[in-house]
This record gives C-alpha cells, structure tokens and sequence, in this order.
C-alpha cells in the first residue's frame, strides 16, 4: 500500500504480481527492467548482433499494441524496484540461514544493480 505523504491516507494499491492482467505496461517495465542498456557488451541479456536497442523494442511494443509509451521509465522504474523487493526477500532469509548465503549474496547484488539503475532513470 502507497499511503498520502499528508494523513493516514491510503492513497493507492500495488499490485506486486510478477506480471499483470490489469495494467500492462507494467509487464513492459519489467522486460525493460533487464533489458541492456544500448552499447552494453553484458548485462542480465548479453546482446548479440543485431539485437534491439531499447527504443527499438519500446517502439516494437508501441506498434503492436497500439499503447502509449511515454511512460516507459516510470514502469522500468516500478518493476526494478518491485524485483528488488521480491530478491531482498531471499537475501534476508539467508542472513538468517535459511537459503544459501551464495544466492542471497547473489541476489542481493542484483538487487543493488536493480536500485541504481532505477536512480538513473529517475
């Protein structure tokens, strides 16, 4: 729940599904989420020859669709956040010894990744 900065206010729902049947530009946020940035040689993808660039691909979704995509950074903002989230959940479950401290590292590392590249959309 999102709650108003001025009284105790519930000021909006999130649905933190994986992906979702009411909103799907969330689920393009969450693609854009992993998707390289243009010019990276690795990431969570390592692009090949040829690969799109992510205009390319928000333009494709654009054209498919028929959806305004202006506000395609809002959601790669939300949906790196959202996952981040999600991660943490496994990290903090290793720190207390009960997943693999390996992958709660890992996915912590991931999650920080996640945060930063949301800082630079915003």
């Amino acid at each position: 729940m999102l709650f108003r900065r001025d009284g105790p206010e519930i000021a909006a729902m999130v649905d933190w599904e994986l992906v979702t049947v009411g909103e799907p530009m969330v689920d393009l946020g969450g693609l854009l989420s992993h998707w390289p940035d243009d010019g990276a040689e690795t990431g969570p993808v390592t692009p090949w020859p040829g690969f799109p660039t992510r205009a390319a691909l928000i333009a494709r979704y654009a054209e498919r669709t028929g959806r305004d995509v202006s506000t395609a950074d809002w959601y790669e903002v939300l949906a790196c956040y959202k996952i981040g989230c999600i991660l943490e959940g496994t990290y903090a479950r290793a720190c207390a010894g009960r997943a693999p401290k390996e992958t709660g590292d890992f996915l912590h590392a991931s999650t920080l990744g996640l945060f930063a590249r949301a800082l630079r959309k915003i």
